[in-house]
């Protein structure tokens, strides 16, 4: 694992650990889902020892006897070039990005080709109704729904759901857990909400603790919160906690291969 942070629950699984910098001590480019490619500066000076993780990449690659093949991905504007080159002639050109003109400006949205001139800060992609297909239309593509490949049943009859937990957290806590407004307003145990009429039919009051067996075999602990806003046979707990992670399935949606993290048959046990 290379990461800033030593103390994660990937960090202390791992049989290395690399550290590196934030984001502030690191120089280089990002392209954003608005297609657009900037450049990131570093904002303060690395100390002495500590390295980026294009840097860390890049050694343990020398390490392991790359040699040669190593030739061009010296630094970060080196790699930005031979990632320009490998865009031409796709539907993401962006060989008339240049790293220097990045340096000025807000950045550049692909595509972007070799000679062409940027005459607008904002481009919306197909206003001119042709696409990357054959014919140059739209093709809207359906089929029937799939069948779940893990549906409740008796033994597992609750679906748990996880996401968000609040505005205040992030992902699995690594860095909000340092904002002192987000710890003093967000559990630090691992919760879990489930229907107050769910509740009732099993005897659970608000912050009792329940067992929720996953059918992948698992089982985690949470503290209980009641609400209306569920269905009697949904339970929702945050994404942020390990024990929420611990529950879902690893099966993948065929096209985009995003993990199954909406729907675990599930069921709960009091504690």
């Amino acid at each position: 694992v290379q990461d800033l942070y030593d103390d994660t629950d990937s960090s202390l699984l791992a049989d290395l650990y690399l550290p590196v910098v934030s984001g502030l001590k690191k120089d280089g480019t990002i392209i954003n889902t608005e297609r657009r490619v900037s450049r990131i500066r570093p904002v303060l000076k690395k100390g002495e020892g500590e390295k980026t993780d294009f840097e860390v990449i890049y050694e343990v690659g020398k390490a392991l006897g790359m040699g040669s093949l190593l030739e061009g991905w010296e630094t970060p504007e080196k790699v930005f070039d031979k990632m320009m080159k490998a865009t031409e002639d796709s539907p993401c050109d962006m060989t008339g990005i240049d790293y220097k003109i990045l340096d000025e400006g807000y950045g550049i949205q692909w595509p972007f080709k070799k000679g062409q001139v940027l005459e607008e800060n904002e481009r919306r992609l197909f206003e001119d109704n042709v696409y990357y297909t054959p014919n140059k239309k739209v093709k809207f593509i359906f089929e029937d729904v799939m069948e779940n490949p893990k549906p409740t049943n008796q033994e597992y009859p609750y679906i748990l759901d996880t996401g968000r937990g609040t505005v205040g957290q992030w992902h699995t806590q690594t860095r909000t857990r340092e904002i002192n407004y987000v710890a003093d307003v967000v559990s630090e145990l691992p919760y879990i909400y489930i229907s107050k009429d769910l509740g009732n039919e099993k005897d659970i009051k608000a912050e009792d603790e329940i067992f929720v067996e996953s059918i992948n075999g698992r089982v985690s602990k949470f503290k209980v919160l009641l609400t209306e806003d569920l269905s009697k046979n949904v339970i929702f707990c945050p994404l942020h906690y390990i024990e929420a992670n611990n529950l879902t399935l690893s099966i993948y949606d065929t096209y985009s291969k995003e993990p199954s993290y909406k729907y675990t048959p599930v069921k709960i046990i009091k504690a």
